[in-house]
């Protein structure tokens, strides 16, 4: 999936929300990070879930989400809202 459909404006946007939730400055998001994110947008998600969506973003298996997965991430979220 590309994230090729943003704006710069949003590409920009979605830097500032990757880095207040990358809490311990890595450039890249744990699984806690991400729970936390998740919980910030309304996500309720159980640890099976929390491990399921992890695995699925972090194409490169890295045990980390860098911005690049975490755009994937976000355009799936976006697109998930508007189907619902």
């Amino acid at each position: 999936m590309t994230t090729d459909s943003f704006t710069e404006q949003e590409i920009q946007d979605f830097r500032e929300s990757f880095l207040v939730f990358d809490k311990d400055d890595s450039g890249a998001i744990s699984k806690q990070e991400l729970r936390s994110l998740l919980k910030t947008i309304g996500e309720k998600i159980n640890h099976q879930e929390l491990e399921q969506k992890f695995n699925e973003y972090d194409s490169d298996k890295s045990g980390l989400i860098d911005f690049n997965e975490f755009l994937v991430l976000i355009k799936r979220l976006m697109k998930n809202k508007i189907a619902a």
